[in-house]
């Protein structure tokens, strides 16, 4: 049984644990970034991931808002062989995160999805806007 000292010595050590795993996934997010297209939903998403030195970023919402999810695809064709999709993580983001990833995919731009989960999961939070908080 934890007394009430160790049960605090052990939180702390798993949650430094989780704060080294999760700088591990942001520096990942950012050297992948240097050859593939990071896709975000919106605009304050891409302020989150900028503000954790995170560039290379796509807006969906900003530079998709006269085209359809299909022709933003092609447009991310046109310059990356890959893109990596930070989408949030409700029902909204896993959607829209299926639709476009299988857009991508017809246009052979090759996809990743695992990174920006793991970072959501480890940060403890459901949207990619949340993560300048979390930081």
């Amino acid at each position: 049984m934890l007394t009430n000292n160790s049960w605090l010595r052990e939180t702390s050590r798993l949650r430094d644990a989780n704060q080294e795993r999760l700088q591990g996934l942001l520096e990942g997010l950012k050297t992948k970034a240097e050859s593939s297209r990071i896709v975000v939903e919106g605009k304050r998403d891409a302020h989150a991931l900028q503000s954790l030195g995170v560039l290379n970023l796509f807006i969906l919402n900003k530079e998709n808002k006269w085209r359809s999810l299909y022709e933003a695809a092609e447009m991310i064709a046109m310059t990356h062989k890959s893109a990596l999709l930070m989408f949030d993580a409700d029902k909204k983001g896993r959607q829209l995160s299926r639709t476009f990833k299988g857009y991508l995919q017809m246009n052979g731009v090759k996809t990743d999805t695992k990174i920006g989960e793991l970072i959501l999961k480890n940060a403890r939070v459901r949207h990619v806007e949340e993560l300048k908080l979390a930081e």
